[in-house]
Formats: structure tokens, sequence, C-alpha cells
């Protein structure tokens, strides 16, 4: 058992010990009247109050994800785990996974590849459909944070949104850099 002090003798033992004293409303107090006096804190208590935390946290990340997605409607697909979805359960053959998948879901199918959802067309009908008959509806594209910082915003030809600047910037590419008479002239710079 640790000898006893006087709050005087305290006072100068801590202050030898870190240097400064405590105060009645510090961190260490705190440690030391939970633990006892003793300077370890229970692992079971540790323990308890850590996966408290984690708990409180997965079920606030759940609810903001259902209040961010809530009006989102995906397609059936495979259930993935919280973290890294379905990308531990994908297959090397690709294909024969997927027509696994469609023969379970249907021909169009989401898998979640960590935080991103992917929606994969498996049939050629639906493939023409939404890349043919309602391509404007599906032609908006994310712009990754880093094309962001060197394309200008994401309004070039690559990123940009299919909308009429992109359609003449599209029409001044086609006429100007990649017309036959363009390429022709550029063809004694290639080096080859």
């Amino acid at each position: 058992m640790p000898p006893k002090y006087n709050d005087d003798q305290q006072t100068k033992f801590e202050v030898a010990r870190t240097g400064e004293p405590i105060s009645d409303l510090s961190w260490w107090r705190w440690v030391k009247d939970v633990t006892n006096g003793e300077t370890k804190i229970n692992t079971g208590v540790s323990v308890v109050v850590l996966v408290l935390v984690a708990y409180i946290f997965i079920v606030i990340g759940r609810r903001l994800q259902r209040r961010n997605n809530g009006n989102l409607r995906f397609p059936p697909g495979p259930r993935g785990l919280p973290v890294v979805g379905n990308l531990l359960f994908i297959e090397p053959d690709l294909h024969k996974y997927f027509a696994k998948l469609s023969k379970i879901y249907g021909p169009i199918i989401k898998l979640q590849l960590g935080r991103i959802h992917v929606i994969v067309l498996n049939s050629s009908s639906v493939a023409k459909e939404v890349l043919r008959d309602q391509d404007a509806n599906f032609a908006a594209r994310d712009v990754p944070t880093a094309v962001l910082a060197f394309s200008y915003g994401g309004k070039d030809i690559v990123w940009g949104h299919c909308d009429q600047e992109w359609r003449k910037l599209r029409k001044i590419l086609n006429q100007e850099l990649l017309s036959s008479t363009s390429l022709d002239s550029s063809y004694s710079l290639d080096g080859w």
C-alpha cells in the first residue's frame, strides 16, 4: 500500500515528479480517483467504453447514410460488409461472377466497392437502353478532387457534363484538332 501524504506533501511530490502542480480538476486527478489511487485504468472499463463509443459512431453513421441515401433506390444486389462492401467477395473471373449474380438478382445488379456504389448491367438489351436510348440521363460523371485541381474545375471535354458548352467543345475538338487535314499535317511531327 502506498504511503499516505498530506496535501502539502502530495503537491510537493507531484511538482517534483512532473515539474508542475496538478490541480484538482486535472485529468491525472480524475484518473487517480477512478482507479482508487492506482495508476492503471481497469482494462474491462476501457474495453466497455471503447465498444460503446464505436457503437454510437456506427449508429450515427448509419442514420446519416440513410438520410443521405433515403431518396435513392438502388437495384438489388448482394449485401456487403460495412467498410469494404463486396470487395472481398469478387471473384477473379468477373464475367462468370456477374453471370452468377444475374441469375440471383436479375440483369441489373448493385455492388458496393468500399464506399462507392457500382451498378452492373449484365444484359445487352439493358445496356442498349441505358447507353443509347437514355444516354443523357446517365451521362453524369463524378469528378475526382485531383482532376478539379488541374482541369479548370472539371469543365473540359473529358470531365464536363453533357450540356451545350460540352457539345461546343466536342464540335471544336472534332473540327479543328481531329480533322483529317489536322492529323495529316501533324503526321510528320510524330517522329516514328
